[in-house]
């Protein structure tokens, strides 16, 4: 109990850690250019742009090697949040450096504009991760009963699918006729929405509650059907739902991911460019 105890409160204590350390290098990092810039002023091409470039730089690579590392087993949950906090906030860190070095102007010529659009969209595109990293997974666990890997959905909606035509052509007319009118056109592939991310499991109770409105008008051993239907309706709702907020996130990994390689193969060139010429 006491080990439980120590974890819980050593997670809070850490986190507000690593964001006490952000403000304090925020405001250190607005200084010193408030500094340069009341002095030198800020360029690329002088001291304090290039250190802010390199900078940068540096950090952009720090954060890369995240992906790296969570390929590999952490002996510790700890751990891994220490890498995903550092990737967080050093990508943040990046964009800001990386406007430093411009002095928060817009860059000329077509590599430099590249970089520019290309940072503003990994971190931007970073810190969407991190909401959907937090939001998706809560709205999963949410009253969902049915769970699946995103890559097994069709193939369990397709088998929800037959045996929900095997149970109705076994009920009566009106519950046969009812399962073919409006639930069937519902059974095929399934489908997302935008409207599971407001609220996942009321959805797929609300959808299936007509199904209580049918059991009061037929006889009793139909009702024992119709909850048997009830129940693989909902499931697959709940299909549809998890095949909605999974696929968000693969679609967040395809926009993140392949730019911010980009990124880094576009920073070394740039840097490249600047101490060979």
């Amino acid at each position: 109990m006491e080990a439980r105890g120590i974890r819980a409160v050593a997670r809070p204590r850490s986190l507000r850690g690593a964001a006490l350390a952000s403000i304090i290098g925020l405001v250190v990092a607005l200084a010193l250019y408030a500094v340069g810039a009341a002095t030198a002023g800020v360029d690329p091409s002088n001291v304090w742009g290039i250190a802010y470039g390199s900078a940068a730089a540096a950090l952009l690579v720090a954060v890369t090697l995240y992906a790296a590392r969570r390929r590999r087993p952490f002996s510790a949950v700890a751990r891994a949040r220490g890498w995903l906090r550092f990737h967080v906030y050093g990508g943040a860190f990046f964009f800001l450096f990386a406007l430093m070095h411009g002095g928060f102007r817009v860059p000329a010529g077509a590599l430099n504009l590249c970089l520019f659009a290309l940072s503003g969209w990994v971190s931007l595109s970073g810190l969407l991760g991190v909401a959907l990293q937090k939001w998706i997974p809560r709205l999963l666990t949410s009253g969902l009963e049915t769970e699946a890997v995103f890559e097994r959905i069709p193939q369990l909606v397709m088998e929800l699918r037959d045996r929900g035509e095997a149970i109705a052509a076994k009920s009566s007319v009106d519950v046969r006729e009812f399962y073919m009118n409006h639930v069937a056109p519902r059974m095929g592939e399934s489908r997302a929405r935008l409207s599971h991310f407001l609220g996942a499991p009321s959805i797929a109770e609300s959808r299936s509650r007509e199904f209580g409105h049918l059991e009061g008008f037929v006889s009793p051993a139909d009702k024992e059907i119709v909850r048997a239907l009830q129940a693989i309706y909902r499931a697959k709702l709940e299909l549809d739902i998890q095949r909605t907020l999974q696929r968000a996130l693969r679609i967040w990994l395809y926009a993140h991911v392949p730019p911010s390689i980009a990124l880094l193969v576009l920073v070394a060139l740039h840097v490249f460019n600047v101490f060979y010429y």
